[in-house]
């Protein structure tokens, strides 16, 4: 079971990587950023419930 703390860090991390993620992409191939965000966001929280 995920208590709201850990689900609260939980997510603060991943917005993290997502910014992280996104400050190192090349901008100029990223042609529309919510789709990106929503796309990153995804694969983090899948991958964060696999492990």
């Amino acid at each position: 079971m995920i208590t709201p703390v850990t689900a609260s860090a939980e997510a603060e991390d991943t917005v993290q990587d997502a910014y992280l993620r996104w400050s190192s992409a090349e901008r100029d191939d990223i042609e529309h950023l919510g789709a990106w965000l929503a796309k990153v966001v995804t694969h983090l929280c899948v991958n964060l419930t696999r492990s």
